[in-house]
């Protein structure tokens, strides 16, 4: 009994995570918005959290229903239309915003284009070349484009659109098997007209191809059940792509193992499929982790870690992107690339035993950058090359301030009346435990805005389900009928 009553709680977690989610969004958009701290503007925040709470298991969409028969059976002719709508808005904004390569963005595309001239995954400093200190995939995936077609200025413009596509296609297909067709129209057109996405496209960032990796890979485990060892095992060897180009996903093994031991297949099965999952993904990562440590850098993917930490605690950095105290310390070291791999983490660890309470406080209130604000599109393709301060970029920024707590205001009624599924279907359990590990492993380190983009997605599918069939939501509880999961997608 008491072991029943812990695993009802344990397995409550997934559905808290959509839910405090939601609730920080909602608490942190005005705060970002407003300049203010979240404290102040929790009473704005958390009634609009309780009164979508109450009205989200009694709405009802009539004329949806009335709909839904023609939506259903033409909806992957709509999804089509809307995705071919999404890819126009990302062209039109790259014909109007030339792209410009900055920061970040223009390290990635140089280094790709290092990498094809020299053969040599590095970069010069002060000090002398860094090997590791960024993951690779990205800049791999970049010089692969180039060496196929040349160093053409808008290449990033067009594998975003690509990448744009492709994931809005999973997406459907995701949403369409968990919470049926007419949700996947939502989500789609939804990604459609993501504006901090749009705002990107021509930029050289990496979110466009982590996103779709982590879709790919979180589908084909919600089908191992019915694909076997082989759709575990490339669902394995998929996420080692994405830890190569953001190790944020090295923990993903953990929630594999919730999800997959907590299901109908035998023990046995299940734990070989994590075995094999762990195999595909172990035989991605581990070649970098040995050219790693041959160059005499110890780490598993990148060695900026203890960096991101270092970022988030110390001396002088407050709720805010802060590099000073990080530039000082590359100074201090000479630029040698593995003492400021190992000073810093050990720097940040210092600073967290000697300031608690500090580093608590200043981590809580990053979450009003990293969950508060979607606008990194606009920023990094208009205020920071063209240094746009005009009404015109403010709207483009109140766009993407709307967009974004309207999404998780939908996300937060899709998840009050998806809870029956929560509490009995492992695919939504699974959806809530990856939104955890993203939120989790972003807390302690530096987290800007432009670090949540890629769990939107999720946001998205539990979005879609406002508008699911009422078989569907009242579902797995005793009040209704199960919902043709494997009748629904497309």
């Amino acid at each position: 009994m008491y072991f029943q009553k812990f695993s009802d709680r344990f397995l409550a977690l997934p559905w808290l995570a959509f839910l405090v989610t939601a609730w920080i969004v909602l608490v942190s958009a005005p705060a970002r918005v407003l300049g203010e701290r979240p404290v102040w503007l929790l009473a704005l925040g958390t009634p609009v959290f309780a009164a979508i709470c109450w009205w989200a298991p009694k709405v009802r969409f009539p004329r949806v229903d009335a709909t839904r028969p023609l939506l259903e059976r033409r909806a992957l002719t709509i999804a089509i239309g809307l995705t071919a709508a999404g890819v126009a808005l990302r062209v039109a904004w790259v014909c109007f915003v030339t792209p410009v390569q900055v920061s970040d963005f223009k390290e990635y595309w140089d280094l790709a284009r290092n990498l094809l001239a020299t053969g040599e995954y590095a970069w010069n400093t002060p000090g002398g070349k860094w090997y590791a200190y960024r993951a690779p995939g990205y800049t791999f995936f970049l010089a692969a484009c180039m060496k196929v077609f040349g160093e053409h200025a808008l290449i990033p413009a067009v594998t975003n659109t690509v990448l744009y596509a492709a994931a809005s296609g999973v997406l459907y297909r995701m949403t369409a098997r968990l919470a049926g067709r007419v949700p996947a129209l939502v989500a789609v057109a939804l990604f459609a007209i993501w504006p901090s996405s749009i705002a990107l496209t021509g930029v050289a960032a990496y979110e466009a191809l982590f996103t779709l990796l982590c879709l790919l890979s979180l589908h084909g485990m919600m089908r191992s059940e019915r694909t076997g060892a082989r759709g575990a095992f490339w669902a394995g060897v998929v996420n080692g792509l994405a830890v190569l180009v953001r190790p944020t996903v090295l923990l993903m093994p953990a929630v594999w193992a919730l999800y997959k031991l907590s299901g109908r297949e035998r023990r046995s099965t299940a734990a070989g499929h994590l075995a094999l999952a762990a195999l595909g993904m172990a035989a991605m990562v581990l070649p970098w982790t040995a050219r790693n440590h041959a160059v005499g850098i110890p780490t598993t993917v990148s060695a900026n870690g203890g960096m991101a930490l270092f970022l988030a605690a110390n001396p002088t950095v407050g709720a805010d992107y802060d590099e000073r105290a990080a530039l000082d310390l590359v100074k201090e070291l000479h630029w040698d690339e593995r003492a400021v791999a190992v000073e810093s983490g050990r720097r940040a660890k210092e600073f967290i035993k000697a300031n608690p309470w500090t580093w608590l406080r200043n981590n809580v209130e990053r979450q009003v950058v990293f969950l508060g604000d979607d606008s990194a599109g606009f920023y990094w393709s208009l205020r920071i090359p063209y240094d746009s301060k005009g009404a015109a970029y403010s709207i483009l920024q109140a766009v993407a301030h709307v967009w974004w707590v309207a999404v998780w205001a939908l996300a937060l009624a899709g998840t009050v009346r998806a809870r029956a599924r929560f509490a009995a279907d492992r695919d939504w359990q699974l959806l809530g435990w990856v939104l955890l590990l993203f939120v989790a492993t972003a807390f302690p380190f530096c987290s800007v805005a432009r670090y949540h983009m890629p769990f939107v997605p999720l946001a998205l599918i539990a979005a879609g389900y406002v508008w699911a069939r009422r078989t569907a939501v009242m579902t797995l509880d005793g009040r209704g009928e199960a919902p043709p999961a494997a009748a629904v997608a497309a």
